[in-house]
């Protein structure tokens, strides 16, 4: 049928020709795309014409097809103005054009192909573009920008593509390979005693670097001496001859041990200690004094007082290593004195608290009674008893009881008038020489007994109840008594004893 067309079209022009008419008038409208651009080597679809019936596209450079009304421009490398003739079906044609700008492929650089250590970092960079995007993202942090952070495990090429302003866009390649790793070698993990250097050794670079420093001699050295206070990880790190960088660890093992922190333990009270640490083969507890067994790892101890007990324990390999712990004993004692007065119907006791004032304390009586006095008067019959205890504390907790037991007997025990012979001779003169006849009695039975002095004749004297048992040598009238022989009776719960004495001016 095109080919029908064509023909038609030939013979009409012709027909036109041999009558002397050369004019032909196009029916319609040519119509073709705009004038474009596209990027170098791009294939582009956009070119087109409409409105005729058959279509002739030249120059032919880059198109699919020039005989029809949308050629494909496969990969064009120039500039291009491309016209196109339509002819209609009458045979009559017209023309029209289209310009094809062709923008050149922006220049992209990913870099320079590289070498790096294994674990190691490299910040690409690429250029040429305004917008970038790596079209391989192992272990990049960003694929979308031109200067990533590439961390490979292995060898990687890393494509870019950049974008220019036409968005254009072209791609460029770097290879980064990786050096063989760097192999640290700090030595076998290692025991020592305590308070002993230690020689370490490391190999696999050309360059050291020791951790912690401040407890090695040389710390860039590959063999310092180290100076561990406990057990510590000591970590070297290795450089080789290309830069690349690895590290290892030795742990070094001291001999060590420790007890529990000082403590108070109260007196007359046991604690039982422990070790800590590392295995031990013997052990030594100084000083013995209050230590169950000075050979166990946990003893108990009775401390008398504070005092500083020392623990030396030893391992299998002859290792030793000593620890203090302090135990100490607060003093806390309970002090009771006890002063004893006979009475008449029994026994006047005073309880003192000789204890530390800064102590807490309290009285048990048997009696069931209680106290918080320093000191306090408590009595007992004849033939009775009473207990007594007093409970004292610290702040801390420790404590300490005192007792006291005070048994009386009868009165005839601590007075007894066929054992009992005052003088019987006495000078009221004024010479302060044997100017008072007194009766001294043990005690507060004074308090209940009773003196008369009798003339010869049994008239009474004088007479003194309680307190006042003696006779200066006046009479109760308050005249001197006459010299000569007088009559004494001591009276004492319904009990009397007789004498005389002799009164010399």
């Amino acid at each position: 049928m095109k080919f029908l067309a064509l023909y038609i079209s030939f013979f009409t022009f012709l027909f036109l020709k041999i009558n002397g008419t050369s004019q032909c008038t196009f029916n319609g409208t040519l119509t073709t795309s705009s004038n474009d651009s596209i990027c170098l080597g791009e294939t582009y679809n956009g070119l087109y014409a409409i409105g005729a019936f058959d279509y002739s596209w030249s120059p032919s450079l880059f198109l699919s097809d020039t005989a029809l009304s949308n050629p494909t421009i496969i990969a064009p490398s120039q500039t291009t103005t491309y016209q196109v003739i339509g002819f209609d079906n009458s045979g009559c044609s017209d023309t029209a054009q289209v310009e094809i700008f062709i923008h050149n492929l922006p220049v992209v650089n990913a870099g320079e192909d590289t070498l790096i250590c294994p674990g190691t970092n490299l910040q690409l960079n690429a250029s040429g573009g305004l917008s970038f995007q790596w079209l391989v993202t192992d272990y990049l942090s960003n694929f979308l920008i031109s200067n990533p952070i590439a961390s490979p495990i292995n060898p990687t090429e890393y494509i870019v593509e950049a974008t220019d302003s036409n968005n254009c866009s072209n791609k460029d390649t770097i290879n980064v390979q990786l050096h063989n790793n760097a192999i640290a070698n700090a030595g076998f993990n290692v025991s020592i005693c305590a308070n002993q250097p230690y020689l370490l050794g490391a190999s696999g670079g050309v360059s050291y670097s020791w951790e912690p420093s401040n407890y090695v001699n040389h710390p860039n050295s590959p063999t310092p001496l180290a100076f561990p206070d406990d057990d510590m990880d000591f970590t070297v790190e290795v450089t080789d001859s290309n830069g690349c960088k690895d590290t290892d660890t030795v742990q070094i093992l001291i001999f060590t041990i420790n007890t529990d922190s000082d403590t108070i333990v109260c007196k007359g009270d046991s604690i039982q200690l422990n070790i800590y640490g590392d295995p031990a083969t013997e052990f030594i507890w100084t000083p013995y004094d209050g230590v169950s067994d000075s050979s166990s790892y946990e003893p108990w101890i009775s401390p008398l007082t504070t005092t500083n007990y020392v623990i030396t324990a030893t391992d299998a390999t002859g290792c030793s290593f000593t620890d203090t712990i302090l135990l100490e004993t607060p003093n806390v004692e309970a002090i009771i004195d006890a002063i004893i007065d006979t009475g008449c119907n029994g026994l006047y006791i005073d309880f003192i608290n000789e204890s530390s004032q800064n102590l807490s304390f309290s009285w048990n009586f048997s009696d069931n009674t209680t106290s918080n006095e320093f000191l306090l008067e408590k009595s007992i019959e004849f033939n009775s008893h009473l207990d007594a205890q007093l409970v004292v504390g610290d702040q801390l907790g420790c404590s300490d009881t005192a007792n006291v037991s005070i048994s009386s007997e009868s009165l005839e025990t601590y007075f007894n008038f066929n054992d009992y012979n005052p003088p019987n001779v006495f000078t009221p003169n004024g010479d302060s020489i044997n100017d008072i006849f007194i009766i001294e009695m043990p005690g507060k039975i004074n308090q209940c007994a009773e003196l008369v002095i009798y003339n010869k004749w049994g008239e009474i004297q004088f007479s003194s109840l309680g307190n006042n048992l003696y006779w200066d040598g006046y009479t109760n009238t308050g005249i001197l008594a006459n010299q000569g022989i007088y009559y004494y009776s001591l009276r004492l719960n319904n009990e009397s004893k007789m004498g005389h004495l002799q009164l010399f001016r």
